[in-house]
């Protein structure tokens, strides 16, 4: 993930100075630094892609090619499958697509023929889902709770969600006027379920009781930040810190803390096994990695696939702005330097392609020599392709009017 202050800047805003007050805008325009013109990224095999097309219907594509910025892609569900926004998950493997489809978690097989598995419980309010690291659950988090979802289509309850009904005393858009009709069900706030590793999920729920709400609709917010072990045997572990999971490789784990003035990345090794990392301590117990809070140069971008690499782009030393950046691969357990490298990119100010905002995933391709890594910007609602080898970029047009979320790459 990417967290972008400054993400697209439009260009200067004309309006009548002068004639010395409008040479000094051409020249202060004509003196920065020029975009640059890499190739437009290249990759092997296809990506996935979940969007949406008008009327507001997500939809899951596969990306076989790309040419002048506009995608060869063909839909991988039947038209009339309705996804909920954000529930799309391709599996580790590319293999296997997992959704939910009106109120039914859905895993489907991608090989021709294949029957798709639905999981017996309706659910509301479905957010995300996110495979485990050897593809054999899924797990979704719903209004009910959080689910995990073997490939057979049996099920565990990890965590539920605590929910009340509460009859509104004033209406959100017209204070004045009391609301009609039955009480509402409020939910408490719970984050997207990640896994640590093939066992155990991470999450923020509600512990405590739920408020007395009278004024206007609410969701009450988290209080504990939770480990779940989800087999053998299912135990929840609240945590004496507040921390989320932004990403995972192999036995490493980044995760982001919150602290009063900004948000922290620490890093665990070994992250619940002897030896590793203190879940309830990561500042003591894991790597320091940087502090996210308008950094747009320094956060951590992506594991490498395989080596579970760590590799983040930073704005090139004594710079505070343009377009050339510092590439750098860093061994997870040591943090020594494997790799680094300093090059223009095509992103950024004045270009069509944009950084990853705060919260987009970028998800590099796991092709042996390649550095092209894709990203939804939510900002623009685009989906955008770079090149960290030769500095190439572009926002990628198809059959979707928004882009919402790369699910991977698959070899096909």
């Amino acid at each position: 993930m990417f967290v972008e202050s400054n993400s697209r800047i439009p260009g200067p805003r004309w309006r009548s100075v002068g004639a010395l007050g409008l040479l000094l805008v051409v020249s202060a325009c004509a003196s920065g630094p020029k975009p640059p013109k890499p190739p437009v990224p290249e990759f092997s095999g296809s990506l996935v892609l979940e969007g949406r097309q008008p009327p507001g219907t997500t939809m899951v594509w596969r990306i076989t090619h790309v040419e002048g910025g506009k995608a060869s892609a063909v839909p991988l569900l039947d038209p009339g499958t309705p996804v909920v926004q954000g529930t799309a998950a391709l599996s580790p493997d590319g293999t296997s697509l997992a959704y939910v489809s009106g109120r039914i978690m859905t895993v489907r097989s991608l090989a021709p023929g294949a029957q798709q598995i639905t999981v017996p419980p309706q659910v509301d309010g479905a957010s995300c889902a996110e495979w485990a690291p050897d593809g054999k659950h899924v797990a979704f988090t719903t209004h009910q709770g959080v689910f995990s979802v073997a490939l057979d289509g049996t099920f565990t309850m990890v965590a539920t969600r605590k929910s009340a009904d509460y009859r509104q005393q004033q209406s959100w858009n017209n204070p004045g006027v009391l609301p009609t009709g039955g009480p509402q069900t409020v939910y408490s706030a719970m984050s997207c379920a990640r896994w640590l590793d093939n066992d155990h999920l991470a999450f923020d729920r509600l512990k405590g009781d739920m408020p007395q709400l009278t004024g206007q609709y609410q969701e009450p917010s988290a209080d504990v930040s939770t480990i779940a072990t989800v087999q053998p045997g299912r135990q929840l572990t609240d945590l004496a810190t507040r921390w989320t999971v932004d990403s995972s490789c192999g036995s490493h784990v980044l995760v982001d803390v919150n602290t009063t003035t900004d948000n922290q990345q620490y890093l665990f090794t070994d992250l619940l096994k002897p030896g590793g990392g203190d879940p309830n301590d990561p500042q003591q117990t894991a790597r320091h990695e940087g502090s996210t809070q308008n950094d747009t140069m320094g956060r951590l971008w992506y594991f490498q696939p395989g080596s579970c690499d760590l590799v983040r782009v930073t704005q090139k030393s004594g710079q505070s702005s343009g377009y050339t950046y510092t590439v750098t691969t860093s061994d997870p357990s040591t943090g020594a330097v494997v790799q680094q490298r300093t090059l223009p990119v095509a992103v950024g100010q004045g270009l069509a392609t944009g950084w990853p905002m705060s919260g987009d995933t970028v998800v590099p391709t796991p092709s042996a020599g390649s550095a092209v890594a894709a990203y939804a910007e939510s900002d623009h609602r685009t989906l955008n392709l770079v090149d960290l080898r030769t500095g190439g970029a572009v926002v990628v047009d198809g059959p979707w009017a928004e882009a919402d979320q790369v699910l991977g790459w698959s070899e096909h």
